[in-house]
This record gives structure tokens, C-alpha cells and sequence, in this order.
């Protein structure tokens, strides 16, 4: 019987669309169907997809309407119990599938997320610090660390996560946290320190928002009333990275301040980071 459904948005991704496909193939872990929902490329990606042959691959067509849209679009069409979602032009490693399904079925959560890489040029390095694998008790607060981040490519849901909480439609900026922290919040999750896809920041695109599109934007409408302060601090991370400084000043007024808090807290972050590594580098130094 089939486990798990992979859905994949496919849109203008010609370039780099078979290398994904042939990452989910090559999984060690067999028993999947692919769903490949094609969101009005306009470029070769669809021709791409459609030379790859194995009986596993769905590839369904629709007009343009973003990467929510095309998500929510592969749940209805998923006949799995369990779903993992891909982008485009990311890469899974060879044990992904099984990584994720044997953490979700040793701790009975409803999400498993694993470890991942984070590639631009020829740099990769490890995304999430987390070292121990087990259930996440605390999981906004471990988002905002990074001891955990869930994402595209890296995590498992079971099918029932998806009967409320879908993608929201109206945005195409940071519409996949939106639906990350509400997931947080209502589901159980495990973690694993296995890496287990690489994230490619090189060709990254689908879910751009135009600049002048705030409305579109998850930054204009966060809801900081009853959140704590991990939550608020993720919010002001998101704050930190949009150009419409006064109109959002102007709507948020004091909570606009924690993008000030979450920079100062990044640096302080980063900081410790960079001692802990000196320490143990001349650890090792004076064990020699």
C-alpha cells in the first residue's frame, strides 16, 4: 500500500525540475506517489516532466495561481496518509523518506521534520543546531533558535494536518510560515539532527511577492495579541526583511519594535555561536 504522497508546484523551473524528480526517485524508501501540479509554466518545465517515466509520477496541469494554490491543490489530489512537500529546484537525499517516516512512526507524532542543508554557490552548511532527536516540547520557541526548522523538503505530516489548516491563498510571501507556527501550535512534533534534503538559494522564486505588494505579504498581517515572546520575536524577523518601513510602523505601532529586538538578539546569537565554536576549536587544540 502506498504511504506517502511528495507534492511538487511546478512553475518555470526547466532548468533544474528533473534533478528534484530523480532525487525523489532515487529514495531508498520506495512505497510513494509523486504529485507534480504544473501552475501554468510557461517555459519547458511541464515537457521536462512529462519525458521522466515511472508509474509513480502524477502530473496534473492548472492556470497560474502560486505555490499555495498548487499545494493545496496536490492535498486534494494526494491519496496518502502521509505528505511531504518538495520545491522545485530542491534536492532530497537518498534516505529522506525513510529519515522522516521512521521518526514520525518511533514517536507517534503528527509531524516529523529533520535537519537539512542550506546551499548557495558551492557553500552548504548544516541549517538547524539541534543535536538530539526525539519530540519537540517547545517547538516556536526551537523555530526561533533554529534548533528546528520546518520547511519544504524536510518534513512529514500525517494527511490530517491539512483538514483545517491549509495553505492561505492570498499570500505569496512567507505564507509557508503562517501555516508553519499555526501547525506548531496544534500539532505534536519530532525532530531528527539527520540531514535529510538540501535547500538550493540559488534559484529560489515561486513564492516571490512583488515589493509593492504588501497586501500579499504575511508581514502585514501578523497578529502579535495573546502570541509569546518566540512567536513575537519570529514576527519581528519577519518585519526585519520587508521594505515598507513606515506603513508598517504605522499599523503594528510598539509591536513594530520587536524587528529591532529579533536584529539585536541575531547578533547576540551569532556572537555566542562564534565563541562556542572558538572554545572548542582550541579545546582540540590543547587535547593535541
Amino acid at each position: 500500500m502506498i504511504k506517502i504522497s511528495i507534492i511538487i508546484p511546478l512553475y518555470n523551473k526547466e532548468n533544474c525540475i528533473a534533478e528534484t524528480v530523480q532525487s525523489v526517485l532515487q529514495q531508498s524508501f520506495h512505497n510513494f506517489e509523486l504529485i507534480i501540479v504544473d501552475d501554468g509554466s510557461t517555459d519547458g518545465s511541464l515537457d521536462v516532466v512529462r519525458q521522466i517515466q515511472d508509474d509513480r509520477i502524477i502530473v496534473y496541469t492548472k492556470t497560474n495561481g502560486g505555490v499555495s494554490a498548487a499545494r493545496n491543490f496536490g492535498i486534494q489530489k494526494a491519496k496518502c496518509e502521509y505528505l511531504v512537500f518538495l520545491d522545485a529546484d530542491d534536492i532530497m537525499l537518498p534516505n529522506c523518506l525513510k529519515t522522516l517516516l521512521d521518526l514520525q512512526q518511533k514517536y507517534n507524532t503528527d509531524i516529523a521534520s529533520a535537519n537539512f542543508y542550506s546551499q548557495r554557490n558551492s557553500n552548504k552548511l548544516l541549517y538547524c543546531s539541534g543535536k538530539r532527536e526525539g519530540i519537540v516540547k517547545h517547538p516556536i520557541f526551537a523555530t526561533y533558535w533554529k534548533l528546528l526548522f520546518i520547511r519544504t523538503g524536510n518534513t512529514l505530516y500525517k494527511r490530517h494536518c491539512f483538514d483545517i489548516i491549509k495553505y492561505d491563498e492570498t499570500l505569496n510571501r512567507y505564507e509557508d510560515m503562517k501555516l508553519i507556527l499555526e501547525h506548531l501550535k496544534k500539532y505534536s512534533v519530532a525532530y531528527s539532527p539527520l540531514p535529510v534534503m538540501i535547500y538550493n538559494r540559488d534559484s529560489k522564486g515561486l513564492s516571490i511577492c512583488s515589493p509593492n505588494n504588501i497586501y500579499k505579504d504575511f508581514a502585514f498581517h501578523l497578529d502579535f495579541a495573546g502570541k509569546n515572546i518566540w512567536e513575537k520575536l519570529i514576527y519581528g524577523q519577519i518585519l526585519s526583511e520587508n521594505i515598507h518601513i513606515e506603513l508598517l510602523k504605522n499599523k503594528y505601532g510598539i509591536y513594530y519594535y520587536y524587528k529591532n529586538l529579533a536584529i539585536r538578539l541575531s547578533k547576540v546569537k551569532g556572537m555566542i555561536k562564534r565563541k562556542i565554536k572558538q572554545y572548542n576549536q582550541n579545546v582540540t587544540v590543547n587535547r593535541k
